[in-house]
């Protein structure tokens, strides 16, 4: 694997609070903080994470830049703690990196891939999705953690975005095409489709699967409604669409709350029954939300003003009360939770 040498640069640190002194002196690793990624903007290489401890409020800007001393790449799409290793999907640098997730350290990376969006891993292995291009294919990567080479792939629909597993079964919503795309651990794959368009984002509550379609939109040709879908896991059959009509608003950024209970993006948050599919309490409408977690309890919202300012996260309640807010980078788009 590549190395790089390191360069000094200047190091910028902030706080949340109104301490004169933003610097964070815990014995806290990285791992036992919330981590926000900043996408950074496109072509200028200015991607990097927030670090930020829920107990003592303390924030840190530009963690991998403070600890390595270069520039971590150009758009972070996104990242995962496994084992003691954080691994960092860099989209238009095309590589995956990994850092010591205690201290955040470099340590490998994974050059030439294209497009890479998400990862997850299951099974001690890795499991890469990449764009390959905008118009054409993606590709599930199976990747050796140990050092990072590439074990085997299969093709995917057009801009395949962030898989989940179920069961021994990773499912992968394709969000330039109708499908979605299941492989088995040997790799073998099958194609889905449940009626609607541009499926974005997926998550698995027990044997009920909710598949979130943002729908065409009216750039792309004649629009199609946005639509959640809940499919059952073990038949691959739709039981339950519930369509609305979007007007062009983001649809996405699907997570899981609880057992009973999802959150999506959609002119705000809106909370999601999985039992009913029922929408419930909504909020934050105002908000430009970029990026969406959740974690004990407390939704974390990535907020992008614009893509040549940083940005900043709010965190509300269950019930989307504002509760606070946090300084982050460039396009906060995701979370890694300790």
């Amino acid at each position: 694997m590549r190395k790089f040498a390191l360069l000094a640069l200047p190091i910028a640190m902030f706080s949340c609070k109104s301490d004169p002194d933003p610097i964070d002196n815990s014995e806290k690793g990285y791992d036992e903080k919330i981590l926000i990624m900043n996408e950074g903007q496109f072509q200028v290489g200015d991607a990097d994470l927030t670090a930020y401890d829920p107990e003592t409020g303390s924030v840190e800007q530009a963690v991998f830049f403070n600890k390595n001393s270069v520039p971590l790449g150009d758009i972070l799409q996104s990242g995962i703690t496994y084992d003691g290793k954080t691994y960092l999907v860099l989209n238009n640098s095309g590589k995956l990196m990994q850092v010591d997730a205690e201290t955040f350290e470099y340590q490998d990376q994974l050059d030439g891939l294209n497009l890479p969006r998400h990862m997850i891993i299951h099974n001690n292995q890795g499991y890469l999705v990449t764009w390959e291009s905008f118009t054409g294919p993606g590709k599930l990567l199976k990747i050796d953690l140990s050092d990072l080479s590439i074990l085997d792939s299969v093709q995917l629909g057009v801009l395949p975005e962030a898989p989940v597993v179920i069961e021994n079964e990773i499912w992968i919503p394709n969000s330039g095409d109708s499908t979605v795309t299941v492989v088995d651990l040997n790799m073998n794959d099958t194609t889905l489709y449940f009626g609607a368009h541009a499926p974005n984002s997926i998550q698995a509550f027990g044997n009920q699967v909710l598949v979130l379609h943002q729908g065409r939109l009216s750039f792309f040709g004649t629009p199609t409604d946005a639509a959640m879908v809940r499919v059952d896991a073990a038949f691959k059959m739709a039981r339950n669409t519930v369509s609305w009509v979007h007007n062009d608003a983001t649809v996405g950024k699907l997570v899981k709350v609880n057992e009973t209970q999802a959150a999506y993006v959609y002119n705000g948050i809106n909370l999601w029954n999985v039992s009913n599919d029922q929408t419930g309490a909504s909020g934050f409408s105002s908000e430009n939300i970029y990026g969406l977690g959740y974690d004990q309890s407390k939704f974390y919202l990535g907020i992008s003003p614009a893509f040549d300012q940083a940005g900043y996260v709010l965190i509300a309640d269950e019930n989307l009360n504002r509760m606070d807010s946090i300084p982050a980078g460039v396009g906060p788009n995701g979370f890694i939770f300790p």
